[in-house]
């Protein structure tokens, strides 16, 4: 049917094609059955605008045929066919497979309604899928713009970017207007806006440089819609709506890579083969990062254990980001490589010095993508986006930036305003922090490996870490460095007013942390990296987060070694050995405390010595020989006071007090705990007094105080809670259970007991853990429960066993043999025979009332083998 055909005719031949009734045109359109009837036959013969664009949507009409129903319901001029102006469609296909972005495309459509004219801007970094975001709006919103749609690169970020008479002509030339003769660009112009005045139009101009670069190229009027995609934040356009588009989330990357991979991923017998069959490597078989930090959680992979091949794409789309074109990219490499297993693939990507190149197939290619916009950033912004290859982890500060550009932080943040305009970084939450994409990061690495600059970069950053590092455990962790703090450090420019503040910042910080040692070490600032790890020792313990920790203090002490410097090496193995304790690896960390007493010793320095050779009474004590324990110990007192270390003192009185408690002497031990608060309290050691109160509560307790033994638990635990000390918290936890347990109620006994479980458990601390499964087993006793306390009691009796914890295992197994005998089992006395023959052979006295019981009642009693 021609375009002069009645608009009637023509709406029923388009319904007729659509296979719609009246009644599904109507509901399909918002309109009454008796509207679509009256058009149909004539009774209406000019219907409202918005009436056709209406219909129109609803019959999902081309560009084409939208152009002939807008046309036939125009009124005619003298009975001639009502001419049909050419509508150009210049929209490119949507043959990208496309997933997500529903909410952003609702909100686009909301915003233009039944066909508004304006600006929709849509932003977002490289590869992020702006365009084809834009050409599936575009195609989504055609049917209401039924005078065609234009669309046109203004490769904004070329090395020559569209000129503006260049682009004009064209846009003319689409619109089937002969260009001006003369070149003058205010003159295309302004053809331009009359040509497109009046009618109803989409123009796609994509990939703009900037705002400049755009405006000349807006139509007049009111009736055309213009979409704009720009790496640039376009601020200041006049626009109906401005969207930023964000990586996709692990679900939506998952689709699209299955889409982009085609059947390939699905189905090819070699592949399928080979992942049923291919063992578990995912990104690496230790667990680690690339720190060599162990990250793995019990729960992390959980949803894909038994379906390696679903795990496999997840740790794909995980490494590609969520970045489309890095998706698409994976996706070809996929569908071309049938042969090749997930987990080839997965192992490819691990290496990130090695990603970007993966991330490459044909003319899909990440680096090149983040290489346009390197070359339109100021040369500033340029010089601190290479800077930043050196600066571990998402997030960057505006301090840390600072530092690498050596300039006010005023200027750093101007720049980080720069780059996130061109999103290549965005900010956060916190004004003073920028996060980074992934891939971002590991192409500004990829930068400035190659940068004559590198080494100094490093060193710049490493020194302002350690400056703000040392300021923190200041505030979070106050207490003495092992070697002489660094002088002339820069100032960190971060506040740490609370402690919660200055330890949310340690813990956030770690990871990074970890990086920027090892990068110092790489570059040869040797001192910078033992010197990080021994700042941050003391906070690494409390937290007692041992995986940081260790390859901190593993590349210090490879520092010192290199450096030749002694101090710093016994520093580094002594702090070694302390990660080993807490790990429960004793002979690992009986060696490295004795190398450090050696080098201490031969170096003639008593503060190095005085902690080794108290460590090494921590393996003695957790093994039941107190009197190797008490002579390293008492050792160690004598050299911290020899040195004149305060601290040092402290921790050993109240180790000595540990020893004359286990071994029933009360008094003393309470005598050598009073003077081990007061030495904390005169040093400003907070949470060695809370730990100095929980002590002094256990005495407490052994003496039958419970009231005075709960007091000293609650001070300790408001300490803890104050100074963020998770070990402390845990331990007044357990030490406010074991009270309540006495005083009651058995419920909240209970759930103190509970809390203090879940603590040591998150610490992987195994002898707090021991000592609240012992509590807890005591309550389900008393409360009836042998079952819950027999679990409980074995519980910590395996995990005693393993870490070796003596004092522990005397708990657990008396514990048990009274909850046998509740039971009436006849393995109770053997229990009991068996706890008397662990505290003999560890000379421990026996005081508490669960150990006192098992050995006199259950022994007492008659008929029990």
């Amino acid at each position: 049917m021609e375009a002069s055909a009645p608009f009637g005719a023509l709406l029923r031949e388009y319904r007729l094609g659509s296979g719609l009734t009246q009644e599904e045109l109507a509901a399909r359109a918002s309109l009454s059955v008796r509207a679509i009837n009256y058009l149909e036959t004539g009774s209406v013969r000019r219907p409202q605008q918005r009436t056709v664009d209406a219909l129109a949507e609803a019959l999902r009409l081309t560009g084409d045929q939208a152009g002939r129903l807008h046309a036939a319901a125009r009124p005619s001029t003298g009975g001639a066919p009502v001419p049909v102006p050419a509508a150009p469609c210049e929209l490119p296909p949507q043959s990208v497979p496309f997933v997500g972005r529903g909410g952003e495309l609702a909100a686009a459509l909301r915003a233009v309604g039944r066909g508004a004219g304006g600006v929709i801007a849509v932003c977002g970094m490289p590869g992020v899928g702006k365009t084809s975001f834009a050409v599936r709006l575009a195609h989504r919103l055609a049917v209401r713009y039924p005078d065609g749609q234009l669309f046109m690169d203004l490769r904004g970020l070329d090395d020559r970017p569209m000129p503006l008479g260049h682009a004009l002509t064209r846009l003319l030339g689409s619109l089937g207007v002969p260009a001006p003769e003369s070149a003058d660009v205010e003159e295309q112009t302004a053809r331009y806006r009359s040509a497109v005045v009046g009618r109803r139009m989409i123009v796609v101009l994509d990939n703009a440089r900037d705002e400049g670069q755009v405006r000349p190229l807006l139509p007049g009027g009111e009736g055309s819609l213009i979409i704009v995609t720009s790496r640039r934040l376009l601020a200041g356009l006049d626009c109906r709506l401005q969207l930023t588009l964000d990586v996709l989330d692990i679900e939506q990357t998952v689709q699209l890579l299955r889409r982009f991979a085609g059947p390939a991923e699905h189905g090819p017998a070699r592949r399928t083969a080979t992942q049923r069959s291919g063992g578990a490597l995912e990104v690496d078989q230790r667990g680690v990062d690339q720190h060599g930090v162990d990250q793995r959680s019990d729960g992390q992979h959980g949803d894909n254990r038994h379906d390696p091949a679903a795990g496999r794409l997840r740790e794909l789309a995980r490494l590609s980001g969520g970045l489309p074109l890095a998706v698409r990219a994976l996706g070809a490499r996929l569908a071309t490589r049938p042969q090749w297993p997930h987990s080839v693939l997965v192992r490819q990507l691990a290496d990130e010095q090695r990603r970007l190149d993966r991330l490459a197939v044909g003319d899909l290619e990440v680096r090149a993508a983040f290489e346009l916009s390197l070359r339109a950033l100021p040369a500033g912004a340029k010089q601190l986006f290479l800077g930043s290859g050196v600066a571990p982890g998402a997030e960057i500060a505006a301090a840390a930036a600072a530092a690498l550009l050596d300039a006010p932080a005023a200027e750093a943040c101007r720049l980080l305003d720069a780059l996130a305009d061109f999103h290549l970084v965005e900010p956060t939450a916190d004004p003073d922090r920028y996060r980074r994409h992934d891939l971002i990061r590991l192409y500004a690495a990829e930068l400035v490996r190659a940068d004559p600059q590198h080494d100094v970069l490093v060193e710049r950053l490493a020194r302002w870490y350690l400056a703000a590092a040392t300021a923190a455990t200041r505030v979070a962790v106050p207490g003495p460095t092992m070697l002489p703090a660094p002088h002339g450090l820069p100032a960190p420019h971060v506040a740490f007013e609370t402690t919660a503040q200055a330890a949310r910042w340690l813990d956030e910080e770690l990871p990074n942390l970890v990086h920027i040692a090892q990068a110092a070490a790489r570059a040869e600032c040797h001192a910078l990296s033992w010197q990080l790890a021994d700042a941050l020792r003391w906070f690494c313990y409390q937290r007692r987060a041992l995986p940081y920790w260790l390859a901190l203090a593993q590349s210090g002490l490879a520092c010192a070694r290199r450096a030749g410097d002694r101090r710093a090496q016994a520093a580094m193995l002594n702090s070694l050995g302390l990660v080993r304790d807490c790990q429960g690896a004793d002979h690992a960390a009986a060696a490295r405390y004795s190398a450090a007493v050696r080098i201490s010793a031969q170096d003639g320095w008593l503060v190095g010595q005085a902690a080794a050779v108290g460590n090494l009474g921590r393996i003695h004590f957790r093994h039941g020989e107190l009197d190797a324990a008490r002579a390293c110990y008492s050792k160690s007192l004598d050299l911290n006071r020899a040195a004149g270390n305060r601290h040092g003192e402290a921790i050993r009185l109240g180790n000595l007090a540990g020893i004359l408690r286990a071994r029933g002497e009360l008094v003393a031990a309470q005598e050598h705990y009073t003077a081990a608060l007061a030495a904390y309290r005169a040093s400003g050691d907070r949470r060695g007094e809370a730990l100095t109160l929980v002590n002094l509560g256990n005495v407490r307790h052994a003496q039958q105080r419970f009231a005075e033994a709960a007091e000293c638990n609650e001070q300790a635990l408001r300490i803890a809670t104050e100074t963020a000390s998770g070990v402390n918290e845990a331990l007044a936890y357990r030490g406010l259970a074991a009270a309540h347990r006495h005083l009651g109620p058995p419920g909240r006994a209970l759930e103190l007991s509970r809390r203090a479980i879940e603590l040591a458990c998150a610490l992987g601390d195994g002898m707090i853990e021991v000592d609240s499964l012992t509590v807890a087993a005591g309550i389900e006793r008393d409360r009836g429960d042998f079952a819950a306390a027999a679990l409980h009691d074995l519980a910590a009796l395996r995990r005693a066993w393993r870490t070796g914890y003596r004092h522990g295992q005397v708990d657990a197994i008396a514990g048990l043999a009274v909850t046998r005998r509740r039971q009436g089992h006849a393995s109770a006395g053997a229990l009991a025979r068996r706890a008397a023959w662990i505290a003999r052979e560890s000379r421990y006295q026996v005081t508490e009332s669960d150990v006192a019981q098992a050995l006199a009642g259950v022994l007492s009693a008659p008929g029990r083998s």
